[in-house]
């Protein structure tokens, strides 16, 4: 509920996407993202790579990864196509360390729309790929 009062937020202020320097009406989008990530059932962060490196979970499966400057978000996409078309399109990089259908989204290349878009997707295929009865004790999605 909470992830659609701050989309819901964003879009009362501004119907235009942000891209400049990455910050949103005086909010660094990485705070938006962060209260988008909190407001997920079942999601919790960790630092396991150190201070500054957020790494958000569900069910102990990783669907974001928060850079250390906090200038873009690694999350998962459906499959290797479409993480090389989103590339192709400028709107990420081949997340470092991680499988081939991870993307690192760059904050200041896309609108908080997509960002949102992504960070949503990456969340459902998680969850879709847990066990049923995980599924279950997470509550109804989203």
């Amino acid at each position: 509920m909470m992830r659609f009062v701050v989309m819901r937020l964003c879009i009362a202020r501004n119907p235009f996407r942000a891209k400049t320097n990455s910050v949103l009406w005086g909010m660094q989008i990485s705070d938006l993202v962060i209260a988008l990530c909190v407001a997920l059932p079942g999601a919790g962060v960790s630092q396991p790579f150190g201070s500054g490196v957020d790494v958000w979970k569900v069910a102990g499966k990783i669907f974001a990864i928060l850079d250390r400057d906090h200038q873009a978000v690694a999350v998962k996409t459906a499959d290797t196509n479409t993480a090389h078309l989103i590339i192709e399109m400028g709107h990420g990089t081949r997340a470092p360390y991680l499988h081939s259908s991870w993307v690192r989204v760059p904050f200041d290349a896309v609108g908080l729309d997509e960002v949102t878009e992504r960070l949503d997707t990456s969340y459902r295929l998680i969850r879709a790929a847990l066990p049923k009865k995980v599924q279950v004790e997470l509550g109804p999605m989203p």
